[in-house]
């Protein structure tokens, strides 16, 4: 019997994906019970999950890419995105119960409504992922680096040519 290569298990990749699920998953449990939502109606608290989750995704993503751009780097950046991403953002958004309560919508006689939620949330939460990402880039000033490094090198060569 030939041996199977096996990767090692990154057990503490799992444990940040646990811990991020935990805390996402109360979030959401969180939401829920703010908005509650009868099976004919708009489900409220999954859109507002949904959608604050794509926001917060966009954010995360610009955080991810300016403070842990490289995740080999270290200890923290490895385990950044799947704590926050997969874990925290992966037990706070829902698509189960997304496709959950538009079935409900539809067996209700609520069909067009049903549309509007799955076609309403699917088009709001692209547009959170790029508000959230433009608002993360202007937090972590990326648009701003190639001009500072550019006046980096330029400082630089000043200094080199002052010390000639």
């Amino acid at each position: 019997m030939a041996e199977v290569d096996r990767k090692p298990r990154d057990l503490d990749l799992f444990v940040a994906v646990a811990i991020g699920g935990v805390i996402g998953a109360l979030a959401r449990h969180g939401v829920d019970l703010v908005f509650p939502t009868e099976t004919d109606e708009w489900p409220l608290a999954t859109f507002i999950i949904n959608l604050t989750g794509a926001f917060i995704l966009g954010i995360v993503l610009e955080a991810a890419i300016a403070f842990a751009p490289d995740p080999a780097a270290n200890s923290f950046a490895r385990r950044l995105r799947p704590f926050l991403i997969t874990g925290v953002l992966g037990g706070y958004t829902t698509f189960s119960t997304y496709m959950v309560e538009a079935h409900g919508l539809v067996t209700s006689d609520r069909a067009p409504l049903a549309l509007l939620y799955v076609f309403g949330s699917l088009v709001a939460g692209v547009i959170c992922v790029v508000l959230g990402m433009r608002l993360g880039r202007a937090l972590f000033h990326r648009d701003d680096e190639p001009a500072e490094l550019v006046a980096r090198e330029d400082s630089d060569i000043r200094l080199l040519e002052d010390e000639a």
